[in-house]
């Protein structure tokens, strides 16, 4: 008998996949309080100011974190006429359109007055659900999978908001959705100090080529300046 076939004691079968008999199959709409999409403002006759409304694309929506190394605005006018989609803390941020289908991120802290283009969903997961258990889970290689099955074959490739409204997500109990997300947030935490020190000793590695490279060897040399990698 094949594999496929066999029965797994404490598990259940669901569109997702195996799960626990504990955790309950439901749809985007069935935990959410909003699934919704901003706009594009030149089609309403904004253009980008130096302040206002941070204006957030699918380039600032990265593989699990919110890029903000370059921010765009537009008129506080523009923000006023997107009342729905105005972004909270603790919102799911996801690509719907183009090349980055599938990629999502959190809103990890207050943004001020922040809105999506059309290109990005907001998805905003209800109170009695762990926000941070639903963002790793669509960070998940095989959540992503399954939405890039879904994607409409066009000449820019897309999926909808209804897509999302009914996609299945497996949902274990409270406490485990909890205990998961801080597990997984303990090793997103230990990943970011590596990358700060990764970059500290590329910051030290180009001073110390600047001087080498630019004749301050032999002044290194004469100070009898040691340099080294620290354990």
């Amino acid at each position: 008998m094949s594999r496929r076939n066999e029965n797994r004691p404490g598990y259940k079968r669901t569109e997702v996949g195996w799960i626990p008999q504990n955790w309950r199959c439901s749809t985007g709409a069935d935990i959410t309080e909003l699934i919704g999409k901003g706009a594009s403002p030149r089609w309403q006759g904004f253009e980008y100011t130096s302040s206002g409304m941070l204006f957030i694309t699918s380039e600032n929506v990265r593989d699990g974190y919110l890029d903000l190394s370059k921010p765009k605005y537009l008129p506080i006018e523009f923000h006023n006429k997107l009342r729905r989609t105005r972004i909270r803390k603790g919102d799911i941020l996801i690509n719907l359109v183009g090349a980055s289908i599938g990629r999502s991120c959190s809103v990890r802290r207050e943004l001020g007055n922040a809105n999506v283009n059309q290109a990005v969903c907001v998805f905003r997961v209800k109170n009695d659900i762990c926000r941070e258990y639903i963002s790793y889970y669509f960070q998940n290689p095989s959540t992503i999978k399954r939405i890039l099955e879904m994607q409409v074959d066009a000449a820019r490739p897309n999926i909808s908001l209804g897509d999302l409204r009914e996609f299945r997500i497996a949902i274990p109990l409270f406490s485990e959705q909890k205990k998961i997300a801080e597990i997984l947030s303990t090793w997103d935490n230990a990943i970011e100090q590596t990358r700060k020190l990764i970059e500290a000793k590329k910051r030290r590695k180009k001073a110390l080529m600047q001087q080498l490279l630019t004749g301050s060897f032999q002044l290194i040399l004469q100070r009898n300046i040691s340099y080294r990698l620290s354990c």
